[in-house]
């Protein structure tokens, strides 16, 4: 059986980054966006005698055996006796080390996919569980939608009724090591914040929501955008360049190197006409207008 699926980018609108649990793990609190950035990826099962997993993805690194789309296929064979050819294909679309969360909604998509290859033996619930044994980020795009994300991200709590969003996403096409920006993080904060009470969480997301585009740029942060540009001086250069560029705001989504900003109507409009960007269209140069799917 063959089938393709569409795996999409996230973006973080707050990121809150707290103090380290007992296993390693830092707790959060995040608003995550689905956008309309999208890999694709075809997947092909046959019943074989021997176990068989064939990856063609460009983010592949030397050991394939490391890429959270063969862990996610391991781990789901696991569960059933019978031995498999499966053949993979990915068509990146979303920057390597860019803080959208490729890796992981690959890592989802494919255990997603498997799921109705083989005709849904796993619940919405299950799949998650099996996610999280993969990375943080995997049981949310097991059902991507706009939610309130917290634990090491197991903890999904969707929210209504969220503006479509335009944004303009632009990189440099660096790759962010996601452990080396929480190590500089560890090392370079004096205490942790503190976690984010109910009432504070609502009033954020209101501000989020709000169709004052001042309320809502000045309603992102996120804690790891310090300890990143600490990491990686020149991108502070990158992130001024652009801002002077476009006279607006730009913010880091997760542990980088994408930058975003959202955008009004009229502010996409008049980038586009003056072809403002196309001084950066090279392949070094990363940028692209999404908006908010759900």
């Amino acid at each position: 059986m063959q089938l393709t699926v569409l795996s999409p980018a996230k973006l973080n609108l707050f990121l809150r980054v707290l103090e380290p649990g007992t296993d390693g793990y830092h707790q959060l609190q995040s608003l995550f966006v689905p956008i309309s950035l999208f890999d694709q990826i075809e997947v092909s099962l046959v019943e074989s005698k021997y176990q068989s997993i064939n990856i063609s993805n460009p983010a592949t690194s030397d050991n394939p055996q490391n890429d959270l789309i063969y862990r996610a296929c391991v781990l789901f064979c696991n569960f059933f006796n019978h031995k498999y050819n499966i053949d993979i294909k990915v068509k990146k679309n979303i920057p390597v080390g860019s803080g959208l969360g490729g890796g992981s909604s690959n890592a989802a998509s494919i255990l997603n996919a498997l799921n109705t290859i083989f005709a849904s033996p796993f619940t919405l619930n299950d799949l998650q569980l099996l996610g999280s044994k993969l990375g943080s980020d995997v049981p949310f795009f097991i059902n991507p939608g706009i939610s309130l994300i917290s634990g090491r991200g197991e903890i999904i709590h969707s929210i209504d009724k969220f503006p479509k969003i335009k944004f303009l996403l632009i990189s440099n096409l660096m790759n962010s090591s996601t452990s080396s920006v929480y190590k500089q993080y560890d090392s370079s904060v004096k205490s942790y914040p503190k976690r984010f009470k109910e009432t504070e969480l609502k009033k954020l997301i209101t501000n989020l929501k709000s169709e004052d585009i001042n309320i809502l740029r000045g309603s992102i942060f996120n804690d790891l955008f310090k300890p990143f540009i600490e990491l990686y001086p020149d991108q502070i250069k990158f992130k001024n360049k652009i801002e002077a560029l476009l006279n607006l705001p730009l913010f880091l989504s997760g542990s980088g190197s994408m930058f975003f900003v959202p955008l009004l109507n009229k502010e996409l409009q008049e980038i586009k006409n003056q072809d403002m960007l196309a001084k950066f269209g090279s392949p070094n140069i990363f940028y692209k207008f999404v908006e908010v799917v759900n």
